[in-house]
């Protein structure tokens, strides 16, 4: 499977220049919890005891064992607490974090750690450990894009028992154009256009292969990087003949050059087992690298003729990934000479097998029929959404849903679910200390705003954040024809993830709603998890998008099957409608006391009650943006307590408004008949979970499906 745009746009890519002017950094490399420097592989490490001119640490201790034959893995920088290096960043860029680990023996038992590392916008690591590490030390790379600027690297702990550590540190810029920011998008199906802002995500390394060759260390990489044989990958070794002719590459400007991989890697490779005894040699090489499951990965492959002399049509070869995507490779038409290293991108979402294939294989129009391959890259698009960990035993205030009853016997017009805060179980204070809530302005958020905002909130379920690439793969790049429903947010689309059906909820710029309420919903829904409420099943806030993603309801929403068959004496309100006008009609008389459950009549001050029945009519507006946020119906609902705890001429045992409202949930819906509302099963308040408390704005969905909010 061809496609003429995906040359095009790959042949762009290799002419993209490397700076010529880089030069091996000098900062920083850190030699965690010693205060001796060393010098390794060209490198030396600042021992980080008293040495604190270039990057600070919080509070920690450190631990040594001089029995280790590398020195610097003799120290290590460990706590029981979070701690954290802060380095002072002075050029913006794509960086190189690499951290060290080796739990080597000593009186701390570091190999029982178990921690979460992250940065001040992503997290790197969850709950690290060592109980699947055969092979130590433990090196962990990643390149991210970091500004100028305090640039922090923490380590907590998992648990109150745990502790972190670390070895060693590196941090130190790329060359320029290092990693592109955009690529061929490729799934499991195929092709998928092109995929963008590559350089606002973290990448981490998965595999390195110097594909034909041996082991390279950082001893012979350019950039200190460690590149393995790609034997125990080769899905059938007799298929593939490894090669090196020694012929250094020719590293020519506008090409690859030497950081991009070192001459070693360029120097050898597979190529095709041919055997001009076998009647026919038309097969292909195949590795298989193990990679995360339906995870979106930055793939490069590198190549460098040194097989064939460069004339047009001599050798011509297919790249394919996975068995529905194909790459002709022709490298005359790339670079007319001999040995002249070039790459391909690509990012590529693995499917449900943790697998990703990858093969090379002859072409009919090419006059030599056989292939070869000198490097294969991979790293993950690393998925968390902020630094600010969710640490175990966090906290859990207590669900309090307080329903705001104002009919008349048996019918329920509103029901409000309010996250209050902990001074629902305080004694109300004076109605004068009450603060007006901050209204917020937000309608569409910056994307430097929004991750500083995602970051600081530790109610964020962190391992519901989906990749966007994985989004664009479950809507088919946001097909036209999977658009099941639009409003004021953004547009709903029809999708597939992880073998189940899906609605993408996509914000647009300019819509209603914004990161408040995003983030609103992203807490609530993701805690609360009942039969008549969709579930979220995840989220994605990469680049510029803000996205939810829902489980898909194959029969339409509740309040479809609430509308009459057409041709019915009913009109097309709903019960519910007709009920809320109904209420709402005795508000605007001033008779919402008419109206009262019978078992609260004359316990409610006229104050407290005026303010209850004004926020119900509000969030009773038309549409959503006229509606208040959840922080300003949280205010009000606060004030009109506030009022009912100050009201006079009440009875010691009569004042106890809050012990009211806690109850209230437990005897509406106790005394909702099942003929009030049609299709509704008993909304048992048992059913809903508990969830941190939180101080947010409104929920942030406003659907529209078929024509209907």
């Amino acid at each position: 499977m061809e496609k003429i745009h995906f040359l095009c746009f790959s042949l762009l890519q290799l002419f993209s220049l490397v700076s010529a002017d880089y030069s091996l950094p000098t900062k920083f490399f850190i030699n965690s919890g010693s205060s001796s420097n060393i010098t390794l592989y060209r490198r030396n490490f600042t021992g980080d005891i008293e040495s604190y001119s270039i990057f600070s640490i919080t509070n920690s201790n450190y631990v040594s064992n001089t029995n280790n034959s590398s020195e610097l893995y003799q120290t290590a920088r460990f706590y029981k607490s979070p701690f954290a290096y802060k380095f002072q960043i002075d050029q913006n860029g794509t960086y190189f974090l690499r951290l060290h680990f080796y739990p080597f023996s000593s009186s701390t038992n570091l190999f029982s750690a178990l921690f979460n590392v992250s940065t001040s916008k992503s997290l790197l690591l969850s709950s690290f450990n060592f109980s699947t590490s055969n092979n130590l030390p433990v090196v962990k790379e990643f390149l991210l894009n970091i500004s100028v600027g305090e640039f922090q690297v923490k380590f907590t702990p998992s648990g109150n028992s745990s502790l972190a550590f670390v070895n060693a540190i590196e941090v130190f810029i790329a060359p320029d154009n290092f990693v592109h920011d955009e690529a061929p998008f490729v799934t499991s199906a195929g092709a998928d256009n092109t995929f963008q802002c590559l350089q606002s995500h973290v990448l981490q390394t998965v595999h390195k292969i110097n594909v034909g060759g041996d082991k390279v260390t950082p001893d012979n990489d350019t950039l200190w990087r460690t590149w393995i044989s790609d034997n125990d990958f080769l899905y059938y070794k007799d298929a593939a003949k490894s090669y090196h002719y020694g012929i250094s590459p020719s590293y020519q400007s506008g090409e690859s050059n030497e950081y991009i991989a070192p001459a070693l890697v360029y120097e050898t490779g597979q190529e095709m087992n041919i055997d001009p005894s076998r009647e026919t040699n038309n097969f292909n090489i195949t590795w298989i690298f193990n990679v995360s499951k339906n995870r979106a990965h930055y793939v490069r492959f590198h190549f460098c003729d040194v097989i064939k002399s460069p004339s047009p049509n001599v050798l011509r070869f297919n790249l394919f990934i996975y068995s529905n995507f194909s790459q002709k490779i022709d490298p005359y038409a790339v670079f007319p000479h001999l040995a002249v290293p070039f790459y391909y991108d690509f990012v590529v979402v693995s499917d449900g097998s943790g697998l990703m294939n990858i093969s090379i294989g002859p072409r009919s129009d090419s006059m030599n029929k056989t292939a070869f391959l000198n490097g294969v890259e991979i790293w993950e698009l690393v998925t968390g959404p902020g630094s600010t960990i969710m640490e175990n035993g966090s906290r859990k205030s207590a669900l309090i849903v307080i329903i705001c009853s104002v009919v008349g016997g048996s019918f329920v017009i509103l029901i409000i679910a309010v996250m209050a805060l902990p001074w629902l179980k305080r004694k109300a204070e004076p109605v004068g200390t009450l603060e007006c809530p901050s209204v917020s302005l937000d309608r569409g958020s910056s994307h430097s705003d929004r991750i500083a905002s995602m970051s600081n909130n530790p109610n964020i379920n962190l391992g519901l954040k989906i990749p966007f690439a994985d989004i664009l793969a479950a809507t088919n790049n946001f097909n036209p024809e999977l658009l099941i429903g639009e409003g004021g947010f953004g547009k709903v689309y029809k999708g597939k993830y992880q073998h189940m059906e899906v609605a993408v909820k996509r914000s647009q710029p300019g819509y209603k709603q914004g990161l408040t309420e995003f983030q609103a919903e992203i807490m609530v829904l993701s805690k609360i998890h009942h039969r008549h409420l969709v579930s979220l099943i995840g989220y994605c806030d990469d680049r510029y998008e803000m996205i939810l993603v829902y489980e898909f309801m194959e029969k339409s929403t509740l309040r479809h099957h609430l509308y009459p068959p057409k041709g019915k004496a009913e009109t097309s309100l709903t019960r519910i409608q007709l009920l809320a006008e109904w209420g709402i009609s005795h508000q605007k008389q001033g008779q919402i006391g008419e109206i009262v459950d019978p078992l609260l009549a004359g316990k409610i001050a006229p104050s407290s009650l005026r303010t209850f029945g004004e926020t119900v009519e509000k969030c009773l507006r038309e549409t959503g943006a006229e509606r208040p946020s959840m922080d300003v119906v949280q205010w009000d609902l606060e004030y009109a307590l506030k009022l009912q705890q100050t009201s006079t001429g009440r009875e010691a045992h009569e004042d106890s408004t809050i012990d009211i409202s806690l109850n209230l949930p437990l005897l509406a819906i106790q005394r909702l008949p099942s003929q009030s509302i049609v299709g509704m099963e008993d909304n048992s308040p048992s059913a809903i979970e508990d969830f941190p408390e939180i101080n947010a704005s409104a929920v942030f969905s406003q659907l529209r499906m078929g024509g209907e909010r």
